[in-house]
């Protein structure tokens, strides 16, 4: 479960803005995958091989988790979309 996990890494400067309304923006010059949830565990979205930008400017307001995975790295965000 995404929302449990303790060994994922978070790294504040990768992923801007945030809060965002359009997209975020992840700062690696490597192709990842991302999954985003609600804060109720649900998947909202999931992606593969992206290139720096997230559009999220189709979700409502509110928190969503952002799971990347970057070069075998797994990273977790909080991110708040207004």
């Amino acid at each position: 479960n995404v929302l449990n996990t303790t060994k994922n890494k978070t790294n504040t400067s990768l992923v801007y803005p945030n809060p965002t309304n359009n997209f975020i923006q992840i700062n690696t010059p490597y192709a990842f995958n991302y999954k985003i949830y609600n804060t109720q565990g649900k998947l909202i979205v999931k992606r593969k091989r992206v290139q720096q930008k997230i559009d999220v400017s189709s979700f409502t307001q509110g928190i969503y988790i952002l799971h990347l995975e970057i070069e075998k790295q797994n990273f977790i965000h909080k991110i708040i979309k207004y």
